[in-house]
């Protein structure tokens, strides 16, 4: 049984994405950017919980543990962007592009609560890079948001002037 990467192909508004390939049978399983989001929710919520036999034990205990930790909340979350964006050019609608970013806004939010709260307990374990890393993401998917927010905006304004265009008729 090999594992194979991710493989993007459109399946009904939704994404293929191969996880295992065997010979002569191949296992597809299709998400939705809703989809990856909860699976990275879980991901996060599961790791807030492996931490937390950590609270009360010495630095030198926890540190390194939590720091990797850490680590993977920052893979997660540039894996999830990645997907995302890629649900968003993919998207056959303006709805469902603003949909994905406001997902992705989400994840940067809940991602940004945990690490403060990892911060808070584990203070010498999240460094300020991974804070930045995670702003810049949100700030990315923010300015997505906004963006096709007024494109979405404009597209339901006649904004065309009559006359501008000759008459197709």
């Amino acid at each position: 049984m090999a594992s194979r990467p991710f493989n993007f192909d459109t399946c009904q508004k939704k994404w293929q994405i191969c996880l295992i390939e065997n010979p002569g049978d191949r296992t597809m399983t299709c998400f939705t950017a809703e989809d990856i989001a909860k699976i990275n929710e879980e991901r996060i919520e599961a790791l807030e919980e492996s931490v937390a036999v950590y609270e009360g034990r010495e630095y030198w205990e926890y540190c390194t543990p939590v720091y990797n930790k850490v680590r993977e909340i920052d893979g997660m979350l540039a894996s999830c962007y990645s997907i995302l964006a890629r649900a968003a050019r993919d998207a056959e609608s303006s709805a469902e592009v603003e949909k994905t970013w406001e997902l992705m806004v989400g994840m940067c939010d809940m991602v940004l609560t945990t690490l403060n709260k990892l911060r808070e307990k584990f203070p010498n374990c999240v460094r300020d890079e991974v804070f930045d890393l995670a702003f810049e993401y949100r700030k990315a998917a923010s300015e997505r948001l906004a963006n096709i927010r007024e494109e979405i905006e404009c597209q339901s304004q006649n904004l065309i002037p009559k006359g501008l265009f000759p008459s197709l008729k």
